[in-house]
């Protein structure tokens, strides 16, 4: 890790360190313990389980994605998924990302550039599923957040115009190629000829978008994973008797942590999730204790099944940790 990463990862550690203070600010810690050992521990395990089957629908939206490139099998993409999920979990960076374009070259040929796009593409489309949820749970259950009205306007818009952006990819590639052909012209031969090759990897990256069966595939199992993301969120609510159990709710959580997220601080979110999903249930008239309390477990629900079982095919497929950690390298090599 360079000088520069290191003095970023260090900001991001600093990040969710006050994001942990502000969570927790006005709340003795042993208050929120005392509501932990409350829960129902039977529920936490229904919310771990429900965790697990939110991969397998990621996995299937990538499959929408990555197949208008080369067809690669499910169980593959599954996989890669799980290294992603876990690389990220534990690592700066989003190496897990970077990690499972590495492989996905090596074992299938994508082109780490093409592979990327479909990851980009599948962040724009998490975005405006969490904008959705904001919005439209804080109108159904009458909740009075400029927070998290604003923050959902704002990055929304960005969102969106990501979302849009890569529609002009993949309907009018051949406008976005002129354009890079210009631009081409313009510059030394060889970084003109490095822009030509990447404006093709981005157009063939996005090209899922330009097919209507992909493409509803995608957007629709991208409602459909945070959809049942916000059940593990909901079983964990079941397990705290003074959380509301409201589905509409918990997409409002989901949303809020997630969208919260786009502020760096360290791997997992550690702080921003515990501070985004205890401010929507305060709001909605829980305790301080038992709304950080619900956060702190919700987050262990999230985070470990897929860094677990991540680290399971890592290990079988012979590679280690450090893989994860020098994902940057590899994609190098």
């Amino acid at each position: 890790m360079n000088r520069k990463r290191m003095l970023m990862f260090a900001l991001s550690l600093g990040v969710s360190a006050v994001f942990l203070v502000l969570a927790f600010r006005g709340l003795r810690p042993e208050d929120a313990w005392d509501a932990i050992r409350q829960a129902q521990f039977g529920w936490l395990v229904v919310g771990f389980a429900i965790s697990f089957a939110v991969r397998l629908v990621v996995t299937r939206r990538w499959k929408y994605l990555i197949d208008g490139v080369q067809p690669v099998p499910f169980t593959r993409l599954y996989e890669l998924v799980n290294i992603g999920y876990m690389g990220n979990n534990i690592y700066p960076f989003r190496a897990g990302e970077v990690l499972r374009c590495v492989l996905l070259q090596r074992s299938h040929k994508v082109p780490i550039a093409q592979s990327g796009v479909s990851i980009l593409v599948e962040r724009a489309f998490d975005g405006i599923v969490m904008v959705t949820f904001v919005l439209v749970g804080l109108i159904a259950l009458n909740l009075e957040s400029d927070v998290l009205r604003n923050g959902a306007a704002v990055t929304g818009v960005w969102f969106l115009a990501a979302v849009l952006m890569f529609f002009f990819l993949a309907l009018r590639p051949s406008l976005f190629r002129r354009v890079a052909g210009w631009v081409a012209k313009r510059l030394p031969d060889r970084i003109g000829a490095r822009i030509l090759q990447l404006t093709d990897d981005i157009i063939n990256g996005a090209v899922g978008l330009s097919r209507p069966r992909d493409l509803f595939g995608a957007v629709g199992t991208s409602y459909l994973t945070w959809m049942i993301e916000a059940l593990a969120y909901t079983a964990v609510a079941v397990a705290f008797n003074v959380v509301p159990v409201n589905y509409m709710l918990m997409l409002i959580v989901v949303g809020a942590v997630n969208l919260g997220q786009i502020i760096p601080s360290s791997p997992g979110g550690v702080g921003v999730f515990e501070y985004f999903a205890s401010t929507v249930l305060i709001a909605f008239g829980v305790p301080q204790a038992d709304a950080v309390a619900y956060a702190l477990l919700a987050h262990v629900i999230i985070w470990l099944p897929p860094t677990l079982h991540g680290f399971i095919i890592l290990s079988r497929q012979g590679l280690s940790l450090s893989t994860v950690a020098h994902a940057r390298d590899l994609q190098e090599a």
